[in-house]
């Protein structure tokens, strides 16, 4: 098993390999990291597509046992991570700060058969979630208040097209709709969307909860409801690319036309 991390450029650089596992954790055992790989060892390996080490603030490390899979998120800003290991069934988390042995609130995402989280336990919030017959998420609700919950829609290409906010009397208060502009452009690191680890508390980089779209989002409206045909909310999104087609940044502009950029890294297209 090999460490895969990502450094800045004033520390020291580790090497980073491997494909980060699409949606699925199938582990026999858990992960402990260890060395990582040296330069004769990864360059003698079949070159594998990059990996998203920095999304703004976090920065990402991975390691590996058979494949790559999301070891630690790192937020400088407040000098701390959360650190990730694996079992077949269940994928724990702990947070630390930088340099300290000390690990506190605790994280559990409790996988079904075919490796999709069924329940999860975060940011002091436990939720259950569905999935259809094509393994995409359905719904997300608070295990202690079913009716409290969020709802999942797709078009005919399989993209995620709505998102339904219902409150704990089962009452439809808010719904965002999703477009993906002419013509679509892939997005080869889908992350969870915003609406579900802000309702959840979940990670936005653990990919436990199937596929929610394999397109880049161009604009997001958000409507509160019941509507009374008064103007809504919308974020509209623009980005820069890679040579090779990866995100460089994404700008999110508001109707107000205030807006707000991400910067995105990757690793060098290494090997497992």
């Amino acid at each position: 098993m090999k460490l895969l991390r990502n450094v800045g450029t004033t520390t020291k650089a580790i090497l980073l390999a491997g494909l980060l596992g699409a949606c699925q954790t199938e582990n026999d055992s858990t992960l402990a990291p260890q060395a990582s790989a040296n330069v004769s060892d990864r360059n003698a390996k079949t070159a594998a597509a990059p990996l998203l080490i920095k999304d703004g603030n976090m920065v990402l490390e991975y390691t590996t046992q058979g494949r790559v899979q999301l070891w630690k998120e790192i937020n400088p800003g407040t000098n701390k991570y959360r650190a990730y290991t694996y079992t077949a069934t269940t994928v724990t988390g702990y947070e630390s700060y930088i340099g300290g042995n000390s690990t506190s609130f605790p994280s559990y995402y409790y996988l079904d058969a075919n490796g999709r989280c069924e329940e999860s336990s975060a940011s002091g919030k436990t939720c259950k979630y569905e999935y259809d017959a094509q393994g995409r998420l359905t719904k997300c609700y608070m295990k202690n208040l079913p009716n409290e919950r969020i709802e999942f829609g797709y078009n005919a290409s399989g993209n995620l097209s709505t998102i339904n906010y219902f409150d704990k009397y089962d009452n439809n208060t808010r719904e965002l709709s999703f477009s993906y502009g002419n013509p679509t452009i892939e997005d080869k690191t889908p992350l969870n969307p915003e609406a579900l680890w802000q309702f959840s508390g979940v990670s936005k980089y653990l990919p436990l909860f199937g596929t929610f779209s394999t397109k880049l989002v161009k604009v997001v409206g958000d409507k509160k409801l019941p509507w009374n045909g008064a103007a809504f909310g919308a974020w509209t999104y623009d980005y820069s690319f890679t040579p090779d087609g990866y995100v460089k940044t994404v700008i999110a502009t508001k109707a107000d036309a205030s807006s707000s950029s991400t910067e995105r890294k990757y690793s060098a297209p290494l090997a497992q």
